[in-house]
């Protein structure tokens, strides 16, 4: 026999990743000790009633396929514990051992405690999912107690699925799939980074019975399912980590069962299916909760068809290459017979998701309990902890009061906002406020007026001459009119009137537009009216600029709250938005950020003039005294010129996005220009793995206060704020 599509995913699942990810393990016990020849017999009947807990499976090479095993009569292993803790030690251990995909799939062992007797399971997901998993506990007490059941072949879903495969109905749910991958603009991820291990844990929290009450009860007034109540929660904690994403797939995983009889089929069945949220910020969380609802019953009217089928479609029509969803919710309600008896699932310690939650309602207890399978790469415990309160916080306070907006929901305990508010707040420092950028640069001329300050493709300066140009240019400036409010574009290039130039207008008290000479005309037509730029110095004005005779420092009274420069956004989504900085912006960087340039000497620049980077390069390096070579771009873009930039250079600081520093230290044949590196910044995407490694290749780990390995400081933060947002010092030694 052919495998079944939800068998063919678990195969290629197994195949892919190995280990334990496809096993399935738990443990029933019943209030009684059962003499061990009839619990015997019950596991006997077990295997002979259900044909596909006798599934083998063959791989010819050519193709996978399965067949049902003759029934032999088993001798069961019986096993003894002194009590509940001993035996769910040996399951946990038991569950973490692999499962030969082409030996005995199913595993059925005695187990006795003082006072209690029961069974250990143990299958491979190929031949079961959850809803079997309780029909053979189910199966076992009727057979300890006497009683029949009902049993069929798992041959039988075979003929129903080949049926679904030829029917119209087929066709209609891989459109239904098609269409709702088209209304998601973007994929995200739980995590985006990329995963070396698929090793999890679990980690479980009871929802107390006044609580589970709570819910259970307004799922009842709003005529909503748990499932969707908590589905809902958990799309909307996602909606607010990404940035208030509206659009977005959740996994779930579905019963894909039709009728009484598959119902009692043993097999897999199971079927994980994307469900598409399709968040409205600014409606209210009732209002979300429908849309959920929707999602949710739409995804469920279309299981059929099966998840990699749907990637497979994918790749076909759109090139996508992805998964859809990295983290998915499952409601679990296939409950026992016997209220009198009790189930303990346990966690095989592997799996492909980055997150797996399971709503537990199966036991009839009154009361939730919710595992959390994390992979342990992508997640700690105390981090499960926080997304697990803060996913109740959101699902409470939505039933509290669904008139409320989902970004109104309090997300946060009181602990956790205070530390927000309040603590992570507390971060003013004294630091001198009446002397600026451009006056710290005249004080380095007037104490150390012979030492380097600029390097430039064309000519060097010392801190005297780039004070001296600077201040040529600015009296030039203010006879022209230029002063505080004003803004003055600087079209330039990477050449040694650039800095001067930059330096000169913030002398005379106005703020400068950088621009980059690549950008198109019409972009700087448009950049330069949006701001209203009184003025431009380019190549022609510079040579009139410098024609000023009077290189005496400016007496310009300058105040904090003055513009010193303008930026613009990538115009990535629209046209560029304009943002203004002040003066005391720079000033407050300069000193948050004062361990950049410990113990730095130079500091190379290859960060592109409108990039914020650049004023950290150029105008706070030379507040510091510190040199700055400025790399043109020929440098910047052929390998062997850039690596010579570092030749005669020690404790360097060196800035660069992980894109551009991972491709430099790839092509580079030494690697030598690493170790002239004290002080290394990466900064406006994300810090990768690889990048990491590189790094250690290069021997970049080691004692930084020794003085042995560089500083690499991890950073983010938007023009808009002047400072860093985030800020990680990474220690190379040990990965985080």
């Amino acid at each position: 026999m052919r495998l079944t599509k939800p068998q063919q995913l678990i195969y290629e699942m197994d195949k892919f990743v190995g280990g334990s990810i496809s096993v399935i393990c738990g443990s029933f016990l019943m209030p009684t000790v059962c003499d061990v020849v009839t619990l015997k017999n019950a596991v006997n009947e077990l295997f002979r009633r259900n044909d596909a807990l006798r599934i083998r499976i063959v791989d010819s090479g050519a193709a996978v396929s399965q067949y049902i095993d003759d029934f032999t009569q088993k001798d069961v292993e019986v096993l003894y514990f002194d009590d509940k803790q001993a035996l769910d030690a040996y399951c946990g251990e038991y569950a973490k051992l692999p499962i030969d995909l082409h030996g005995v799939l199913c595993e059925l062992k005695i187990i006795y405690l003082p006072e209690q007797s029961g069974a250990i399971l143990k299958l491979h997901h190929i031949i079961s999912d959850a809803w079997t998993v309780a029909m053979i506990a189910n199966q076992f007490y009727s057979f300890v107690n006497g009683k029949d059941t009902n049993s069929y072949s798992y041959a039988e879903y075979i003929t129903a699925e080949d049926d679904y495969l030829q029917s119209k109905r087929y066709q209609k749910d891989r459109d239904f799939h098609l269409q709702q991958f088209g209304k998601c603009e973007e994929i995200l991820y739980l995590s985006e980074e990329e995963k070396r291990s698929y090793e999890s844990v679990r980690k479980t929290f009871v929802v107390n019975q006044a609580v589970t009450e709570t819910i259970l009860q307004y799922a009842k007034r709003v005529k909503l399912s748990p499932f969707v109540l908590f589905t809902a929660a958990l799309a909307v904690y996602f909606n607010r980590i990404k940035m208030n994403a509206e659009k977005f797939f959740i996994g779930t995983a579905v019963l894909n069962r039709s009728g009484v009889r598959e119902k009692n089929i043993m097999g897999m069945f199971i079927n994980t299916v994307p469900m598409l949220m399709e968040l409205d910020n600014c409606a209210s969380f009732a209002e979300n909760l429908a849309s959920v609802k929707a999602s949710a019953y739409s995804a469920l009217m279309h299981q059929k068809f099966n998840y990699s089928d749907v990637l497979t479609e994918l790749r076909k029509k759109f090139g996508f290459k992805g998964k859809l969803y990295d983290y998915s919710i499952s409601y679990q309600n296939a409950s026992l017979t016997d209220a009198s008896c009790s189930t303990t699932w346990y966690h095989s310690g592997c799996q492909t998701e980055s997150l797996q939650m399971h709503i537990d309602d199966r036991d009839n207890e009154g009361i939730f309990r919710i595992h959390y399978d994390y992979q342990t790469e992508v997640f700690t415990e105390s981090e499960i902890e926080r997304l697990h309160t803060h996913i109740i916080n959101l699902l409470l306070s939505g039933i509290a009061d669904d008139t409320q907006l989902i970004h109104d929901l309090p997300m946060l305990t009181q602990e956790e906002r205070k530390t927000v508010l309040y603590d992570f707040n507390n971060t003013s420092a004294e630091y001198p406020k009446d002397r600026f950028i451009h006056q710290l640069i005249e004080d380095n001329a007037a104490h150390n007026p012979e030492k380097l300050a600029v390097v430039a493709i064309d000519r060097t300066l010392t801190y005297a001459q780039l004070n001296e140009e600077s201040n040529c240019i600015a009296h030039s400036l203010m006879k022209k009119g230029i002063g505080k409010g004003c803004f003055v574009a600087v079209l330039l290039p990477r050449n040694s009137h650039l800095i001067p130039a930059i330096l000169g207008i913030l002398k005379t008290g106005a703020a400068f537009l950088p621009l980059d000479p690549s950008y198109p005309q019409e972009r700087i037509d448009y950049l330069t009216s949006e701001c209203k730029a009184t003025f431009r110095i380019d190549e022609t004005t510079i040579a009139e600029l410098l024609d000023e005779t009077n290189g005496d420092n400016p007496d310009v009274r300058i105040e904090p709250d003055d513009f010193f420069c303008a930026l613009h956004t990538s115009g990535s989504t629209g046209k560029p938005k304009l943002t203004v900085l002040r003066q005391r912006n720079l000033l407050n960087f300069l000193y948050a950020n004062a361990d950049f340039w410990r113990d730095v000497e130079t500091v190379i620049s290859v960060t592109i003039v409108t990039f914020d980077i650049f004023m950290q390069d150029s105008l706070l390096s030379l507040a510091y005294g510190k040199k700055v070579v400025l790399a043109s771009n020929d440098q910047i873009f052929n390998q062997h010129e850039f690596e010579k930039l570092f030749e005669s250079e020690n404790h360097v600081m060196f800035f660069s996005t992980p894109t551009k520093l991972t491709a430099y230290i790839k092509q580079s044949k030494t690697r030598e220009f690493m170790k002239k590196i004290r002080s290394l910044i990466v900064g406006g995407e994300v810090f990768t793995d690889e990048l990491y490694d590189l790094l250690i290749e290069c021997n970049c780990a080691g004692d930084v206060r020794n003085g042995e390995a560089q500083i690499v400081f991890n950073a983010y933060g938007p023009a808009e704020t002047t400072l860093w947002v985030t800020k990680d010092t990474k220690n190379l030694n040990e990965k985080e």
